[in-house]
């Protein structure tokens, strides 16, 4: 049966990053099945632009980009007040992205379409506050059924340790949403314990239809590769740059990621060793996953987390080093540098994360 489905997420294609990827694998799928959709975001116009290229026959609507004051040339010549400012701001309120609160809550309050179906994305939250606000106030036309969808964990994050006061919105989202997804069972520990029985463990989805690898041949340099973002205390590379500044042997490490400020130092240091690049498109960051000789994991400094990263990870066949944050096995790693691939991360269940079964554990929850 198809169904009318309004689908509202900050990111979308052609943004390269997690809840992006997420939501739009979630689109392209549907779309397949012949679901009607209606898809909000808040993009830039030329990103926008590109994503109705892309996808002329689905409707969209973009709320705005999400910008900040902060972006002002006054804080902008003055980068320190800006850092600090933007620290207050985002920890206190969550500017700028509380202003999806009022965009969504708007949007849906004014909506006259009848939907089957809402998936809201997180990250930020902002969303499904929006929507739990739109849907407290009763309007006829909210949809039939709610599909909150989360990544990391809001209030029981413990990187992030949001204000206590945040708890409102926190439980009123959980209160008003008929289901809330969540990718790991490990996080359900995460979220109040009196919304447990909504919770659904839905991982993120990955196209495996569409993977192309390069051929392995084993480099002549051993070379190894991290994708993916850092969080300066909690994901942190530089336990394990300290290490290899000291190591004697010959090695190529490359990093892509789109944070690169704690890494300039150690592109120095280590003087050749350590290649840092943009991050890419995720069709093309396979591939150059597949050429390396290993692949890198930093675990997070949190048990209730997994990055999807590690599915791309597995999706490109080489095998995976995982190294804890602050108590690194770099036997394991000197390991790898042989060639001994032992001790290696394996991914369990991989079919799990196909979208096709991704989108019918959504179907169905959508339906109970």
């Amino acid at each position: 049966m198809m169904k009318n489905i309004l689908i509202i997420s900050k990111d979308i294609y052609p943004l390269q990053n997690p809840r992006s990827f997420r939501t739009t694998e979630l689109i392209n799928e549907l779309h397949k099945r012949g679901h009607r959709l209606m898809v909000l975001c808040a993009i830039n116009e030329n990103d926008f632009l590109v994503f109705k290229e892309k996808y002329p026959d689905i409707k969209t609507r973009n709320l705005g980009d999400v910008t900040t004051i902060l972006n002002h040339s006054f804080f902008q010549k003055n980068r320190l007040l800006y850092r600090i400012l933007d620290k207050i701001l985002y920890y206190f309120i969550q500017y700028p992205s509380i202003k999806l609160l009022f965009r969504v809550r708007t949007f849906l309050n004014t909506n006259t379409v009848k939907y089957d179906l809402l998936f809201t994305i997180a990250n930020p939250f902002s969303i499904h506050w929006g929507a739990a606000l739109a849907k407290q106030k009763g309007s006829d036309f909210f949809p039939k059924t709610w599909i909150a969808d989360c990544g990391d964990p809001f209030m029981g994050n413990k990187i992030t340790k949001p204000p206590f006061y945040f708890s409102v919105l926190e439980k009123l989202f959980c209160r008003k949403a008929d289901v809330i997804a969540i990718p790991v069972e490990v996080a359900r520990k995460s979220y109040y314990e009196e919304f447990h029985d909504k919770i659904e463990i839905i991982p993120q989805g990955f196209n495996f239809s569409d993977i192309e690898l390069e051929k392995y041949v084993r480099n002549s340099v051993p070379t190894f590769v991290y994708a993916g973002v850092f969080y300066k205390g909690k994901r942190d590379p530089r336990p394990f740059l300290n290490y290899l500044c000291n190591l004697n042997t010959d090695f190529r490490f490359v990093i892509f990621t789109t944070n690169d400020s704690i890494l300039s130092d150690y592109k120095i240091k280590l003087n050749g060793k350590l290649i840092i690049k943009n991050s890419i498109p995720r069709s093309e960051i396979l591939k150059e996953l597949s050429k390396a000789d290993f692949l890198v994991n930093i675990e997070n400094d949190t048990n209730n987390q997994v990055p999807s990263k590690l599915i791309d990870y597995a999706l490109s066949k080489r095998p995976i080093v995982s190294l804890k944050m602050n108590n690194p096995n770099f036997e394991d790693f000197l390991n790898f540098i042989k060639g001994d691939y032992t001790n290696q991360t394996i991914i369990e269940n991989i079919e799990d994360y196909n979208i096709k079964r991704v989108v019918d554990k959504f179907l169905e929850v959508g339906n109970n």
